[in-house]
């Protein structure tokens, strides 16, 4: 299986690519960057995304997987410090909280996989921190 890590910090991506090894994940590409990410989806069409929300630049991780999910239907994960950002817009989105133990990475994996995977629905504002 192929798995399409989008994420800046290289920490972060090693733990990432071990928990998703662990689950038989055996292909990896990395993006740190929209720009990049969009290059490399088009180009390999992974079997599973994850992707942080802050990277860089004027578009997030959150308007990046709408992008992506525009182009082909794929699982996808978000893996992001900021939590609430992609809650305010896609309540039923997977996310991981940053810091996480591979295991709950493990586990939304295995939900991602286990549903329908689609572009969210219903976009709503963000609002600028935690309630």
């Amino acid at each position: 299986m192929h798995a399409l890590i989008i994420e800046q910090d290289d920490r972060i991506v090693l733990m990432i690519e071990q928990a998703l090894g662990e689950l038989g994940f055996t292909r990896f590409h990395y993006a740190a960057s929209v720009e990049e990410a969009k290059r490399l989806f088009g180009r390999h069409r992974p079997d599973l995304v994850t992707s942080g929300v802050h990277l860089g630049g004027r578009r997030s991780g959150i308007d990046l997987m709408e992008a992506l999910l525009a182009e082909a239907v794929v699982p996808y994960v978000f893996v992001t410090a900021t939590s609430w950002e992609v809650r305010a817009r896609y309540p039923d989105a997977i996310v991981v909280q940053k810091p996480f133990a591979p295991r709950d990475l493990q586990a939304a994996v295995r939900a991602a996989r286990g549903q329908r995977a689609g572009p969210p629905v219903q976009p709503g504002p963000v609002p600028n921190g935690p309630r």
